[in-house]
């Protein structure tokens, strides 16, 4: 939110249920207020505008005023939806690349399948000493992505 607070405003407008989410955790993260009134009214501006233009389109076509509503609502709601797929697409791509680019880093480490090398397994020869100095921690990739 911190990061991407214009954008996930904006879109969450158009989202199903996404506006009262994306309000929740600006409230949660403590986004500044000014800044999340002044996005949110920009966000409100167009999504009004694109409900007015879809609903207009439609009277255009549609002469019968209740038919027009239904069909600038089922629009207005797969628009919503069409977002949301593709916004959940690119962000999926996103953790995906970042993955790859993560495993890439780590170098491949001889780990055996019980997932402990056998070279960190202390013994009473190797056990370490008080006054040595500590091995740095080893990251050992699971596959696993942390979302906020």
């Amino acid at each position: 939110m911190q990061r991407r607070s214009a954008s996930l405003i904006l879109v969450g407008r158009y989202i199903p249920v996404g506006r009262v989410a994306v309000n929740m955790t600006a409230g949660a993260t403590r986004l500044p207020y000014r800044r999340f009134l002044a996005i949110s009214a920009i966000a409100g501006t167009a999504w009004s505008a694109t409900s007015v233009g879809i609903a207009l389109a439609a009277s255009q076509v549609l002469h019968e005023p209740l038919v027009a509503a239904l069909v600038s609502m089922v629009v207005a709601g797969g628009l919503g939806i069409a977002v949301d797929r593709v916004i959940g697409s690119i962000s999926r791509r996103r953790d995906a690349r970042a993955a790859r680019a993560a495993a890439a880093i780590v170098p491949t480490t001889g780990v055996p399948a019980t997932g402990v090398p056998a070279t960190d397994v202390p013994t009473a020869s190797t056990a370490p000493v008080a006054h040595a100095p500590s091995a740095t921690p080893r990251i050992v990739p699971t596959g696993e992505i942390v979302r906020p």
